[in-house]
């Protein structure tokens, strides 16, 4: 498990010189508390007294095993394109846990789920890009919603699984575009599989029809279908 900064330190600012077409990786130290206040949005906020975290691993293992509900990130950021780059940028997040809203200069740019008190939130994530547009210097807040914990929950996942990035919009899709072909590739198996599910329960299904009193034909269609179910509902993107 990670360690955990408890210790009252400065909110340094992230400089970015020279960003030009590529990405840069925002895992931090970020300035991180649990709870929820709308004031930690906004840029003039002193978060000085927040711990630190990083963003590559999720917060239950950097010292917040078990937390739920409410927590907030910052980061200052201080960008300057490189020359002949319009000053437009992007930002990627892979995933966070579970809900989240993206804040810049206490501005609402975007959101994955919903938060409190109606909260929705996607079990399977792909990483989501937000436009910051031109932007120079100012404040990162994440506001991020953690589900109560599941029996199988260990308590150790909450807030960012990987670092965030930022970068020219071009790039940002293109890194986008990757992970989302990684996805598709790393399932192809996984997809074979419950297509062939899929064919079995339309089978036993049309055989049922024909044949009502051979129930086992019902089930058999019944249970091949919980697996191609199982992934549009709960494991796609």
């Amino acid at each position: 498990a990670g360690q955990v900064g408890t210790e009252a330190t400065p909110a340094a600012t992230i400089v970015i010189e020279d960003l030009g077409k590529g990405t840069f990786t925002l895992d931090g130290p970020w300035q991180f508390r649990p709870g929820d206040d709308p004031a930690w949005a906004s840029a003039a906020f002193d978060s000085s007294g927040w711990e630190r975290l990083t963003a590559d691993q999720p917060w239950g293992r950097q010292g917040h095993r078990n937390l739920t509900g409410f927590a907030w990130y910052r980061c200052q950021i201080s960008l300057s394109p490189a020359p002949g780059v319009p000053p437009r940028f992007s930002f990627l997040v892979p995933k966070i846990k579970d809900a989240y809203e993206i804040y810049w200069n206490g501005s609402l740019i975007g959101r994955n789920g919903k938060l409190p008190p109606h909260p929705v939130r996607y079990l399977s994530q792909p990483a989501q890009t937000f436009e910051l547009g031109q932007v120079r210097q100012g404040v990162l807040a994440v506001r991020v919603w953690k589900a109560p914990q599941l029996s199988d929950d260990t308590g150790a996942a909450g807030g960012f699984w990987a670092p965030p990035l930022i970068g020219s919009p071009e790039a940002i899709a293109n890194v986008k575009d990757a992970e989302e072909f990684q996805w598709l590739r790393s399932r192809q198996f996984l997809f074979g599989e419950n297509l062939l599910c899929a064919v079995i329960a339309l089978l036993s299904f049309l055989l049922w029809l024909r044949v009502p009193g051979r129930r086992i034909l019902f089930w058999t269609a019944a249970f091949a279908l919980c697996s191609p179910a199982k992934l549009l509902l709960q494991d796609a993107h």
